[in-house]
């Protein structure tokens, strides 16, 4: 069987797969690394993808970039998209729109559904080729016949948008939820979005909650930040305001590094259960202040001043209240209104600091002034002014 490529291939998936075998990742690399080795344009492909997710071997996306090439040149369709999406990210290789283009132009001439879609999307963004929306639309039609949902979502996105087609809501909706029903995450996204504002659709909440709920469960970040948004807000009383449940929705797309998740968690994690924001307060505060976010530092001078705020947060240390004053002035000098405001109201009413009023009207003045807010993290009013009010404006 040796210097067989198809053989040692077929092999190789035969251990990959389990199939007639027990399945056996080391052994299904041997073999189809020595198929891709003699030249097997197929076995270069996998090859490749189990070098680039460490399948059977540890990662090596560098040494996995240069088998997908070998395999692409030679006509693989799956190769030529992976280099197609490539270039279009700037993923291991230079960011080039054009090139991208090339890649997917030659695997969806073969057939290849996703570069269909992604070959659809150039046309209808402009990216890399002139703009044509007729050619968008005949590329995501050959994806969606062959059953791709992400091109049935694509399609919807055109009837929302009103690109190449008449604007037409209620039939973005049915291609959306055509999708959604196939388990596509965006399109169940996109079906919840369309139950909260109305869109093609009745509006009905607690549709969009279910159908976000669908998306975020698979960890879909755009229904998580939804479903935060919903629950933190009770929007149109119809959404029971749950702080840690939207604080739990926030969490997961937070822990990706999202930096809107990680402010709307900051905010909410004072009135949220432990379980919600399990690493603490202070952590999101920091993480909201690494960002160059004056809010974050802000939050810290809070916390610090009063102690972590509600619930008893094992993260509650005793009040500091210099630290507190470091950083209100670090979040004043980033920025921050409120920062410059609560200065303003410590330093006139002498509150944990010296009384100085001078000082107090220069932060008053720079904070704008004419103060109104209902009261949040802040003092309830400064004496000067009895209509003054500050909150913690996230």
């Amino acid at each position: 069987m040796r210097n067989s490529p198809i053989a040692e291939y077929l092999l190789g998936i035969a251990y990959l797969k389990g199939i007639g075998t027990l399945k056996n990742e080391s052994r299904a690399l041997a073999w189809i690394s020595d198929a891709a080795h003699l030249g097997f344009p197929r076995a270069q492909a996998d090859y490749a993808e189990m070098l680039d997710f460490g399948i059977g071997t540890p990662e090596n996306p560098t040494e996995a970039l240069v088998w997908y090439r070998k395999s692409a040149d030679q006509g693989v369709a799956v190769a030529q998209y992976v280099m197609g999406h490539n270039c279009e990210f700037g993923w291991r290789v230079p960011k080039d729109p054009q090139e991208a283009f090339s890649w997917y132009l030659k695997a969806a001439t073969q057939g290849e559904r996703l570069s269909e879609v992604a070959l659809g999307g150039h046309f209808a963004s402009g990216v890399g080729i002139q703009k044509d929306y007729s050619q968008a639309r005949s590329w995501f039609d050959k994806a969606d016949a062959q059953g791709e949902l992400s091109a049935s979502v694509s399609i919807g996105d055109l009837y929302a948008s009103g690109e190449g087609v008449p604007q037409d809501s209620t039939e973005a909706f049915r291609w959306y939820l055509k999708a959604a029903e196939g388990d596509n995450l965006t399109g169940q996204e996109r079906v919840g979005e369309a139950y909260e504002n109305g869109r093609g659709v009745t509006r009905d909440l607690s549709q969009a909650l279910s159908w976000y709920h669908k998306a975020a469960v698979m960890g879909e970040p755009v229904s998580a930040m939804a479903l935060g948004r919903l629950y933190s807000a009770g929007r149109r009383g119809d959404v029971a305001y749950d702080p840690s449940e939207a604080a739990a929705w926030y969490h997961r797309v937070a822990v990706l590094g999202d930096p809107q998740a990680t402010l709307a968690l900051a905010q909410l994690c004072p009135h949220a259960s432990t379980s919600s924001a399990p690493e603490g307060c202070a952590y999101w505060y920091r993480a909201v202040a690494a960002s160059g976010d004056p809010r974050g530092l802000y939050a810290l001078g809070w916390m610090y001043e009063h102690g972590a705020g509600q619930n008893d947060r094992p993260d509650k240390p005793a009040p500091d209240y210099g630290l507190a004053i470091q950083y209100y002035e670090a979040a004043a000098r980033g920025g921050s209104k409120d920062a410059m405001a609560h200065l303003g109201c410590m330093y006139y009413e002498g509150v944990h600091v010296v009384q100085n009023q001078p000082l107090a009207l220069e932060w008053l003045e720079k904070s704008g002034a004419n103060l109104v807010a209902t009261g949040f993290f802040g003092y309830d009013e400064c004496p000067f002014r009895e209509t003054t009010r500050i909150e913690f404006s996230w």
